[in-house]
């Protein structure tokens, strides 16, 4: 969703699918390449790619235990597809929650779009050249994924969202099916739409995996909020990339961006205020919006509703 994305980095990973179709993987703002093995694990020249926000159903886990955030961000590099793991007991903790609540590896969130971008053109006889799975956020729900696909002269992109978890598959189905209906109800609607919902079974997933296809919002940024220490009011802010410490990169520790102007803080407001306001006739009670779970992306233009909380 990302402006910045367009200037990123060209990678050299190279797949073929069964019809000879070409696949390149890419991750984070930067877009640095990567390949998914056959197994599902990922093979990168640079630093191994992780889920570096929690899932849903892990972070259910730490409350209900206890467990402090730091836990999170010392540990979540090495959870799935490190071969290293600590020794510390607060780690084989983490792990054993994390089997419980069947948490997938960047892998296997990956391999989760290949399955289905695969399934996705030969159900529609779609003699794709190349396809390019391109990993450029996530959140407690989902991982999102933007998928071009070119054929024939054509090109085709939409966003794959893929469930982090057990639990956060009830919670993208639901928030998918509110949003389907709000679309189809509301076709002019500043929503992203949702094309399809739908299910991955493999046995190299820990469980069957909610997927959805979504409609891409391009040239797009992340809207955020945070409160302005100096006049206590509230500032809206555009993110172009949220910054990590190399030697904490689970912790998000600041945000590259700018503040809206307030000439578009004005449309972001009215945008959010009318689609609550047309969303809330489809549904038999009004959608949540949470900014600062990535919920809302300005184009320049106005704001759409990518998710529902």
């Amino acid at each position: 969703m990302l402006k910045s994305l367009k200037k990123a980095r060209r990678g050299i990973a190279l797949h073929k699918w069964r019809n000879n179709m070409e696949r390149r993987y890419y991750f984070g703002p930067d877009k640095l390449a990567f390949s998914l093995l056959e197994n599902g694990r990922v093979v990168t020249a640079t630093t191994l790619p992780f889920h570096g926000i929690i899932s849903r159903g892990l972070l259910n886990y730490f409350v209900q235990h206890k467990l402090r955030n730091e836990f999170w961000y010392k540990y979540a590099p090495y959870l799935t597809e490190s071969d290293f793991e600590p020794e510390d007991q607060e780690f084989k903790i983490i792990k054993k929650y994390v089997k419980v609540a069947k948490v997938l590896s960047f892998g296997q969130s990956a391999y989760c779009v290949q399955q289905y971008v695969e399934r996705y053109c030969n159900d529609r006889d779609i003699k794709a050249t190349k396809v390019e799975i391109w990993n450029i956020k996530e959140g407690h729900t989902s991982s999102v994924w933007k998928v071009t696909i070119a054929f024939q002269n054509e090109i085709e992109i939409f966003c794959v969202n893929v469930a982090r978890d057990e639990a956060a598959n009830h919670e993208l189905r639901e928030s998918s099916e509110k949003m389907r209906i709000i679309g189809d109800k509301c076709p002019k609607i500043n929503l992203a739409k949702i094309y399809s919902i739908d299910t991955i079974n493999d046995k190299l997933l820990p469980s069957n995996i909610v997927i959805t296809r979504n409609e891409w919002i391009p040239d797009s940024y992340e809207i955020h909020n945070r409160k302005n220490k100096n006049t206590d009011e509230t500032e809206w802010l555009m993110v172009d990339r949220f910054l990590t410490n190399k030697d904490n990169p689970a912790f998000i520790s600041s945000i590259l961006g700018r503040v809206f102007t307030t000439q578009e803080t004005a449309k972001i407001e009215k945008g959010i205020n009318d689609f609550l306001t047309q969303a809330a006739t489809c549904l038999t009670i009004t959608p949540k919006i949470n900014i600062n779970d990535g919920d809302v992306v300005w184009n320049g233009e106005k704001a759409f509703i990518v998710a529902l909380n």
